[in-house]
């Protein structure tokens, strides 16, 4: 969980202030709209994507989770201050089911507005009229405004071109959509910045259709400014006067260089490259001071005076006896952490061959994060003696080299 937050978190933060620098204040409104949904997206599936990096001179890696290593033995240590962890688990449910009630709560009370007050067809949507002193605002098909005003014809044909765009681009979907991320994610401050930056580049959106349609800048601007207010303002709708400030009037006449903006969202590519490599690249890592393993680019790697083979140029690859479970079984049952005084989450990559006979030979630690688990890791894989079915290639025994990357979590 901890992994995820960091991961997301970052995610978050990076593409948003990519945002803010390159993208907010140039006019690619549309690209802008699917980039903050993109962001907010990919930052949260980042944490569950992950790519192994193979060394070319190790064969296969075989993982073994946290949950697996603890199940019956010391090696995840589940010590920790339960009564703790039960206190954040009810602040983190309470928290997300007052969000959620508030959510249903909106939706319920537009939903009476709706049904509670008189419609009228305009185009593809649907006039809400509304006695109360309320700004126009959409939601879904919905636009509502105040009766009077439209019975009085004081509502200028540019304010329903501004809700129409609305209801014609969907915006509502997008609010919806960051709002159910934010009462699961109620916690995390990012996520009311990426409401806000999306609601905003709605308005470019439909400002922008308002002055294709009626082509007076100055004029619609002076309408927005008889309008804006402090008045009420509806969470799931979009708002006729949200954030009317010298953004909205400044995108209003403002041109881009379609090259410019090219190169800019060209940018992006490369920061979202990084971000993958980062977070979702794990690539084992070799000693230093591990001269067995020469950096070659061939398939091959002497290691004795017979030929080490990479799995993957096997006809047969080699097997554990019962298969990879039972593997997986016999490093539990064997595995003791040493004392830990501290939460740790720690791999141990070990590489090791097996010989034409089937025992494992050679077993090396090529990353030890310390605390003796690196040698505890080689311990139990020396005392294991059984043997493993060869590696066959051209219908022939052969050695072959693994390499193993041991995860461990560690409550204290």
């Amino acid at each position: 969980m901890t992994d995820f937050l960091i991961k997301s978190t970052v995610a978050m933060g990076v593409l948003l202030g990519l945002y803010y620098v390159l993208f907010e204040r140039e006019k690619m409104h549309r690209f802008n709209r699917f980039y903050l949904l993109g962001a907010l997206i990919l930052s949260l599936v980042l944490p569950f994507i992950s790519f192994s990096v193979y060394n070319e001179n190790l064969a296969s890696t075989i993982t073994l989770l946290p949950l697996e290593l603890g199940k019956n033995q010391n090696q995840v240590l589940q010590t920790g201050n339960n009564s703790t962890t039960t206190i954040l688990c009810c602040l983190y449910a309470t928290g997300t089911l007052l969000m959620l009630f508030r959510f249903v709560k909106n939706i319920k009370a537009i939903r009476s507005s709706v049904n509670s007050n008189k419609r009228l067809s305009l185009k593809n949507a649907s006039l809400v009229l509304v006695d109360a002193k309320i700004l126009p605002h959409t939601f879904m098909k919905y636009i509502f405004v105040n009766k009077d005003e439209y019975e009085n014809r004081e509502l200028e044909k540019e304010f329903f071109t501004h809700e129409l765009a609305h209801v014609n681009q969907l915006h509502t979907l997008d609010v919806i959509f960051v709002e159910l991320i934010r009462a699961f994610y109620w916690f995390n401050p990012l996520i009311y910045f990426y409401k806000k930056a999306i609601q905003l580049n709605h308005e470019f959106l439909a400002d922008e259709n308002v002055l294709k349609n009626h082509k007076h800048v100055i004029t619609y601007q002076n309408l927005l400014l008889s309008k804006a207010s402090g008045k009420q303002h509806i969470a799931l709708a979009s708002n006729l006067n949200f954030s009317l400030t010298k953004k909205r009037f400044v995108m209003m006449t403002k041109t881009t260089n379609r090259f410019l903006a090219t190169f800019k969202q060209a940018v992006a590519i490369p920061v979202i490259a990084g971000l993958l490599l980062v977070s979702c690249v794990d690539t084992p890592e070799e000693k230093t001071e591990s001269p067995h393993l020469p950096k070659s680019k061939s398939k091959t790697v002497v290691q004795s005076n017979e030929d080490t083979y990479n799995v993957a140029a096997l006809n047969t690859q080699p097997e554990y006896p019962g298969g990879m479970q039972a593997f997986y079984s016999q490093v539990m049952k064997n595995f003791q952490v040493p004392e830990i005084d501290h939460d740790l989450t720690a791999k141990i990559y070990v590489s090791f061959v097996v010989e034409k006979d089937g025992a494992i030979t050679d077993i090396k630690i090529l990353r030890d994060p310390g605390y003796g688990l690196g040698d505890e890791a080689k311990r139990v894989l020396e005392l294991d003696d059984t043997k493993w079915k060869p590696g066959i290639l051209n219908g022939k025994p052969v050695r072959a080299s693994f390499n193993l990357p041991i995860t461990i979590n560690v409550k204290s």
